[in-house]
């Protein structure tokens, strides 16, 4: 059975395989038409699609895959970046930072920056230090520091910036420096991570919030911005082709002419806006001096920055702050709280070396509080002479020139050397080249008699200051008069006494000179009888 089975299907294969050996194909018609030969498309080169050798057959086509769409950006509300639910409804993403300003009526507007244009963004009216920057981490010079610039050139005292490459920590081992970057008003940075996300390759992504503590409180922020627009005012109006020191010595006369020490209870009876007391109220503190003098500077391209001491003080010993400002390459200290009032040729602070502060006979620094402050070998012009007692000849030498530099600069403050506050004297409006005010002449002749005779008296007087019935009046100062700075003086063989002095003329060029001083005594005081210029 299994046999013929056999046989049929060897029978069956031999008949298919004559069929198919008499099998021929069909030869093409003659005539015009004829088929066209295969197409083929070009593949350019270096395609992953290649053609396929002839006589074989071409793989099917595979269409690419398509691309996944990118996960959306974290993001934040408002609400939540800044921790409070009074701000507006919005929210930014990962590729943003926002920004917050309370208004004085406890509005809040909320702006959000791409952080790239953060980065790239120029800061018109922004002064601060670069000092400071040495001592960062360069993630926060990078990162941080963009944020805080348009912030304080933009009147924001809340920002919420997203990062991966700083976090709480860093900003704390850092605050120090951060601070000393922006005087704003005594400022402390703040820093608190309020969302945190891990990314896909494992890093944290922080949403910093960062706040500006000294200028949270109502209003602070408006009188602050109208403190950077008095600042500006003030850089604007200054003469051009001024060098460095010119540019420094404009600003700091600035501030001790139109700025007066507050000693009323300055902190509890403002609103303690130290750049808007100082340049627009015009009374303020140390910490006002100090701050106004850093923007000026800052903001007319002198680097200047601050330093914290502890003074002692013959009126006040306790802790002190004040500026150390590059001038032409080297660092100097300057102290514009304790010059207030003075002509510039008076200055006892005005860019001096770090022993010369320390060593002042009646306010000298114990110690400074801060280690960074840079090296001051030198003073930018000759030290002005120290006070003597009373007993001593050179005491009355002192008084004298620093009486005629008052007098010939701003005689109302010829009465602050007396004692007298400047608003007890009442002053009127100039009158043929006079102003009359309501100080006793007689009075101020007795003044004047505790450092000169009555014959010098008469010549300190002559064609400055004159008795309008019974009055004292004085001559309207010239607007820039010659100086004189007493930088020593020193007894002679006669018995009479050289002073050496540095004549400052209104272009800021300074001649030496000695004048030749007679003395006179008179129970156990000396007062000065005559000064002969050689």
């Amino acid at each position: 059975m299994k046999f013929q089975r056999f046989l049929s299907l060897l029978l069956c294969c031999a008949l298919l395989t004559g069929l198919l050996a008499g099998c021929g194909t069909e030869p093409a018609r003659p005539g015009p038409e004829t088929a066209e030969p295969p197409r083929t498309e070009s593949v350019p080169a270096g395609s992953a699609e290649t053609a396929a050798p002839s006589g074989t057959e071409a793989p099917p086509a595979t269409e690419a895959p398509e691309t996944a769409a990118a996960p959306p950006l974290p993001s934040i509300t408002w609400a939540k970046a800044f921790r409070t639910n009074s701000a507006p409804e919005g929210s930014f993403a990962a590729d943003s930072a926002a920004f917050l300003r309370k208004a004085s009526d406890g509005t809040m507007t909320v702006v959000n920056v791409p952080l790239e244009e953060l980065r790239t963004a120029e800061q018109g009216c922004l002064a601060r230090t670069r000092y400071f920057e040495q001592y960062l981490p360069q993630v926060l010079v990078d990162e941080l520091l963009p944020v805080l610039d348009y912030a304080l050139a933009n009147g924001f005292s809340r920002m919420c910036v997203p990062t991966t490459g700083f976090n709480y920590g860093t900003i704390e081992q850092s605050k120090r420096y951060i601070n000393q970057l922006y005087r704003i008003n005594g400022s402390s940075i703040g820093a608190l991570a309020v969302r945190e996300v891990e990314q896909p390759d494992g890093q944290i992504l922080s949403f910093m919030l960062i706040t500006l503590g000294g200028m949270e409180a109502k209003g602070v922020m408006d009188q602050y911005l109208e403190g950077v627009a008095a600042a500006k005012a003030v850089v604007d109006a200054m003469p051009e082709g001024l060098d460095e020191r010119g540019k420094m010595l404009y600003l700091y006369k600035y501030l001790t002419d139109n700025v007066r020490y507050d000693y009323d209870d300055y902190y509890i009876e403002t609103n303690w806006c130290l750049l808007y007391d100082a340049l627009v109220r015009h009374k303020t503190v140390c910490a006002g001096y100090t701050e106004a003098l850093y923007y000026l500077c800052n903001l007319a391209g002198i680097d200047c920055i601050t330093i914290v001491g502890y003074v002692n003080d013959s009126y006040q010993p306790g802790s002190h702050i004040w500026n150390v400002a590059r001038i032409d390459g080297q660092y100097y200290q300057f102290d514009s709280t304790w010059d207030e009032g003075l002509s510039p040729a008076d200055y006892a602070y005005f860019g001096v070396s770090t022993d010369y502060m320390m060593e002042y006979h009646t306010k000298y620094v114990v110690a400074f509080a801060e280690e960074y402050c840079p090296p001051c070998p030198d003073s930018l012009m000759p030290d002005a002479c120290l006070p003597a007692a009373r007993d001593d000849p050179s005491y009355p030498i002192f008084w004298y020139y620093r009486f005629c530099n008052a007098r010939d600069y701003s005689p109302v403050r010829l009465f602050a050397y007396f004692g007298y506050e400047e608003d007890e004297v009442k002053t009127g409006e100039p009158e043929n080249g006079w102003i009359k005010t309501d100080f006793s002449y007689s009075v101020f002749s007795d003044l004047l008699a505790y450092v000169m005779t009555g014959e010098e008296a008469g010549r300190f007087r002559a064609g400055k200051l004159h008795n309008d019935n019974g009055k004292l009046a004085f001559r309207v100062p010239e607007e820039n008069p010659a100086l004189v700075r007493l930088c020593g003086a020193e007894e002679a063989e006669d018995g009479t006494w050289t002073a050496h002095v540095l004549v400052m003329e209104p272009d800021g060029s300074m001649t030496p000179r000695d004048d030749r001083i007679t003395l006179e005594e008179r129970g156990g005081a000396w007062y000065v009888s005559g000064v002969t210029s050689q």
